[in-house]
């Protein structure tokens, strides 16, 4: 990106070199490769994510859309059909964006940010949403553990979207 923030072009370089950062991590991907780039002799290292070959169009990999639809679909039915689910989800989503709960989980997950996360392609798989959900019901039932008419609805929700997801 530019200065500014907005679009920005490619330098134009290559591969001349691959080798892991530290022989304690052989396997990790972290500034594994050196590139060379056009007029210049130095080589800066580089992660696989932060190059891009010109040549080939990459699609980012996410869950066929047919598979996206039917869970969103099936989410806002579970949300909608519901008083008593539509309460608690209303509750995830407040309680994720209140300081407390943001500084006590590391990934404050809410329904509303797993159902952004679906419209914009974000997982690659099903398996991700599942332990989006996992985590989310996690933080939930910790947070709210001991009122048990919230640890029953939770668990009535981590029901039904486990069942929502080993449907697709």
């Amino acid at each position: 990106r530019n200065e500014d923030g907005e679009g920005g072009s490619w330098w134009e370089g290559r591969i001349v070199g691959v080798k892991a950062k530290s022989p304690e991590f052989l396997d990790s991907p972290w500034e594994r490769y050196a590139v060379q780039y056009k007029n210049d002799t130095s080589q800066l290292h580089h992660s696989p994510w932060e190059l891009h070959d010109c040549d080939s169009q990459w699609e980012h990999p996410h869950i066929d859309e047919t598979s996206r639809d039917m869970l969103l679909s099936s989410l806002d039915k579970l949300e909608q059909f519901s008083l008593r689910n539509r309460d608690l989800i209303e509750r995830l989503n407040e309680v994720a964006l209140k300081p407390e709960f943001i500084n006590r989980f590391p990934v404050p997950l809410s329904p509303e940010m797993i159902e952004s996360r679906l419209e914009n392609n974000y997982y690659r798989n099903l398996d991700a949403v599942k332990h989006d959900v996992s985590v989310m019901v996690t933080n939930a039932t910790s947070h709210w553990g001991k009122k048990k008419e919230l640890s029953l609805k939770i668990r009535r929700l981590s029901d039904s979207l486990t069942d929502i997801l080993s449907s697709l």
